[in-house]
């Protein structure tokens, strides 16, 4: 998955370089800088889930239990994804001088294909608990080729857009090839509409954030964290009932 990753971003920043210039360059990796924020609590997401799945992997409820995690995982980390790329408008000037403001055009597109990200490593996770490190490699190769193969078929027409594209492009369809792989070995349930939810919610946060206007960026921001809630409500009220419970100690 890390080699993976690598490999999107080395070569997204290598036919950026040479097809585009260093300029250009300059430009995504401004943006990967805010689509990274969303990728490092991903990765302390597995860092535990990997335990956890290795740990339940032969329990009699598993498929239960691992649907359970896949639910709150995608309602977390969907979430979190839309409320970076809402708040980055916000915070951006602040951080970053106005001659990069053009990376601002990306985020959303990498931002979804850190949601699909996060959804690779959760299967990735059943993958290595289950000792099938096989369908790892194969369904991260697969991946690979084709961020590099939608890249430079795009690239020449609609310039940087490409490189985000087929790096969501390319997670999507490894997110989608797990889950059904995955099939063979458990059920995953989702619930019911959750991924019309948090589509439409990141249909509605996207048009806001190109409106590129002062109130539409804090509505979107305000329409994001309502949504976060509503979707992680139940998650929130146990956290809280566990620090209450700390602290009473």
């Amino acid at each position: 998955n890390t080699i993976s990753w690598w490999v999107f971003n080395a070569s997204d920043r290598t036919i950026i370089s040479v097809v585009l210039g260093v300029a250009a360059n300059g430009i995504y990796a401004v943006t990967n800088k805010f689509s990274n924020i969303a990728n490092s609590f991903s990765a302390i997401f597995y860092a535990s889930w990997s335990e956890s799945a290795v740990l339940a992997i032969n329990e009699p409820d598993r498929d239960k239990f691992f649907s359970n995690v896949a639910n709150m995982m995608v309602k977390t980390f969907g979430t979190l994804g839309i409320l970076i790329m809402c708040a980055t408008p916000i915070v951006f000037p602040l951080l970053v001088n106005e001659a990069f403001n053009e990376a601002l055009l990306y985020l959303p597109v990498l931002i979804l294909g850190t949601i699909f990200n996060t959804i690779v490593s959760f299967y990735s996770a059943i993958y290595i608990a289950k000792r099938l490190t096989k369908q790892v490699t194969t369904t991260s190769i697969i991946a690979a080729i084709i961020n590099i193969v939608v890249n430079l078929a795009l690239i020449w027409f609609i310039g940087i857009w490409a490189a985000a594209i087929s790096t969501a492009v390319a997670y999507g369809v490894m997110a989608i090839n797990r889950h059904y792989d995955m099939k063979k070995y458990m059920t995953i349930t989702y619930e019911r509409g959750i991924f019309v939810k948090l589509g439409l919610l990141f249909m509605i946060a996207t048009t806001l954030y190109y409106m590129n206007t002062i109130w539409a960026n804090f509505a979107a921001l305000a329409i994001a964290v309502v949504m976060a809630y509503l979707l992680n409500r139940h998650e929130l009220g146990r956290i809280k009932l566990m620090m209450v419970g700390r602290l009473r100690k």
